[in-house]
């Protein structure tokens, strides 16, 4: 786990400098000023990889590291606890249809859109509680 910390820090950065560049570069180039497709899909790629490593570092704290971090170590000591995923859930189904919807209305329809929100919303709701309902409930 802390190799995934490190790659996905490291790419991180490189993409918020690279982002950064980027910005002064069209600002200086392009009579328009900032490019909006470029600079905002840069930091959000590096938003994304800062999201994931810190993820993964907060795992590897709370769960321990894992055997790929320990030289010495053998196939089954890989095996146990990895996080809490729930595999009969319809939620994740749900947002993305949420999702593709929302994102996919805009050139349609708008009440596309706002149903699209709506579902996902809903699909979000499923997810939050999907451990407090139903079989699962604490």
């Amino acid at each position: 786990m802390r190799t995934n910390v490190i790659i996905f820090a490291l790419i991180g950065c490189f993409v918020t400098v690279v982002g950064v560049v980027y910005t002064l570069l069209t600002l200086n180039v392009d009579p328009g000023g900032i490019e909006w497709v470029g600079v905002p899909a840069l930091f959000a790629l590096a938003a994304m990889c800062w999201m994931i490593a810190i993820y993964v570092w907060m795992s590897e704290r709370r769960f321990g590291g894992g055997a790929q971090d320990d030289d010495n170590a053998e196939v089954h000591e890989e095996a146990g606890h990895k996080g809490v995923f729930a595999p009969y859930s319809w939620a994740p189904l749900v947002c993305a249809v949420g999702a593709s919807l929302a994102f996919g209305g805009f050139p349609i329809a708008y009440w596309i859109t706002a149903l699209g929100i709506v579902i996902g919303m809903i699909g979000v709701i499923m997810w939050v509680m999907a451990y407090s309902v139903g079989h699962n409930s604490h």
